[in-house]
């Protein structure tokens, strides 16, 4: 599991992740990559990959130890290119707990829409209209 904030990971390590998983797997869709920022009063989580029943484990945990802290979570999916059922399941468990679900792209945008309890939406249209490759600052969530 990879946790770190994107100050310390800036965009060339992140093209480089990508080269190594295409080498290393021959797809990226069979990867994940977990990431940890915390700005301000809030925990941004950033999940990448493929969110299927061999990582839901790896994503709770990540987002019961940023509850534990008290400030609120977010669950930004970037650059996902599947979520499995297991994965689904587990976005409505984190949901019904308090994270909020964000995506970036219309497919994952979509997703996190239908997935949401009633009554929670958050603005992503323009959450997703503020976030940049690099991920999201202070000022984005």
């Amino acid at each position: 599991m990879l946790l770190s904030s994107p100050k310390q990971q800036p965009l060339a390590e992140d093209l480089d992740w990508i080269q190594e998983c295409n080498l290393t797997c021959g797809r990226l869709s069979d990867m994940l990559r977990v990431t940890k920022a915390e700005p301000w009063e809030r925990t941004i989580i950033t999940i990448e990959g493929k969110v299927s029943s061999d990582y839901v484990e790896l994503i709770e945990t990540s987002c019961h130890e940023a509850q534990s802290s008290g400030k609120q979570v977010y669950l930004l999916l970037r650059d996902v290119g599947d979520i499995d059922e297991d994965g689904r399941a587990m976005l409505r468990r984190l949901a019904a707990k308090g994270v909020q679900l964000v995506g970036k792209g219309v497919y994952t945008c979509f997703l996190v829409r239908a997935l949401r309890p009633a009554g929670t939406q958050v603005s992503a249209t323009s959450v997703n209209n503020r976030i940049s490759d690099s991920g999201p600052t202070e000022q984005e969530l």
